[in-house]
């Protein structure tokens, strides 16, 4: 057992937070719902990782209507809804803001509560120079620890796109698919295995 506790101290693990914002997580928002994930997020997991001086970077989303999008209106920058969970203390300053499901759709203005957003466009580039600084180069990186709420609609895409633009590792990703149970899945290389139902 000391040995595994040794060998996870060896490995140098990077933590990302995907769209953990009121809309989502809190009482009011527009897509909130019961969620045992938000408890564990940031009762457990937080304080684990703030008290062992463990950052964590983070993916938040702008989805508002101006550029076209019909199916939502939600996390608008300067709204409540926008807000993140995450506290300062445990965060990298570094954000990035993604404006579709997947990681690399932006907009000009995105973020920017006093500014229209522009139509949004693929910069995977971007994307890719981000994640670099927010988690390190691939070849620096043993493992990357995704942290979110859905798995299909949010989470799914992440992983994917790790993958495919920088060619990180293993990915373990932490997130709620049904209502009541918390799911985790192990991703290696984007490709999704088993998943097993906790709590």
């Amino acid at each position: 057992m000391q040995r595994g506790i040794d060998q996870a101290f060896i490995m140098n693990i990077k933590f990302i937070s995907v769209d953990l914002q009121k809309d989502f997580s809190a009482k009011g928002g527009t897509h909130y719902r019961v969620r045992p994930a938000v408890s564990f997020i940031k009762n457990v997991l937080l304080p684990y990782l703030e008290k062992r001086k463990i950052k964590v970077s983070e993916i938040v989303s702008d989805y508002r209507r101006e550029y076209g999008r019909k199916d939502n209106d939600a996390c608008i920058p300067g709204t409540w809804g926008y807000a993140s969970e995450m506290p300062v203390k445990n965060k990298n300053s570094n954000v990035w803001i993604k404006c579709q499901n997947s990681p690399i759709w932006i907009t000009k203005n995105i973020g920017d509560p006093m500014k229209r957003p522009g139509m949004p466009y693929q910069d995977p580039k971007a994307f890719s120079r981000w994640l670099n600084d927010a988690v390190g180069k691939p070849e620096d990186v043993d493992l990357v620890v995704l942290v979110g709420l859905t798995l299909d609609s949010l989470l799914g895409f992440i992983p994917s796109q790790l993958a495919a633009s920088s060619g990180h590792p293993g990915i373990f990703q932490s997130c709620e698919k049904y209502p009541g149970s918390i799911q985790y899945s192990h991703l290696d290389s984007g490709s999704r295995a088993g998943m097993t139902p906790l709590g």
